[in-house]
């Protein structure tokens, strides 16, 4: 993990935490980790094939688009789903922009149960939205959602 601060989400029993974390680089790269502690046994949550990240095309391609930045949010429906925000570079490249976006990650089946764009991550979900990401919405917090 990079120097850049953790930021931990507990799942309110503590059977799971998500760690968000960043490379650190000049151009970070938000990932995350997710652990079930509740078997007795740590076991790893693989976010990114949940999500259907990772390498999208084959070794050789000449053609390579960075990997999404992936953040948890909050624990929903007593703590079987967490939502992540999913933010992915526009055209290909960091530099022309991002688009944002959102799933409900549902656990222990490690699925995606439903997603959001940004209108509707407001409208459904804006009561567990930080200044952050509300900034690259352009949205007002709200304590409500609007």
């Amino acid at each position: 993990m990079g120097d850049a601060p953790l930021e931990i989400l507990w799942s309110p029993s503590g059977v799971y935490v998500a760690i968000t974390w960043s490379d650190d680089t000049a151009v970070p790269v938000w990932s995350l980790d997710a652990y079930y502690f509740g078997s007795g046994t740590v076991h790893a949550i693989d976010v990114a094939s949940c999500l259907g990240c990772g390498d999208p095309y084959p070794p050789n391609s000449s053609f390579n688009t960075p990997e999404p930045n992936i953040a948890a949010v909050a624990w929903l429906d007593d703590e079987t789903t967490l939502l992540l925000a999913i933010e992915r570079a526009k055209d290909g490249s960091w530099m022309n922009g991002a688009t944002l976006s959102a799933v409900k990650l549902s656990l222990p089946d490690d699925m995606v149960n439903a997603s959001f764009d940004k209108d509707a991550l407001v409208c459904t979900l804006g009561e567990h939205l930080g200044p952050r990401i509300l900034r690259d919405l352009d949205k007002p917090p709200t304590s409500t959602p609007p």
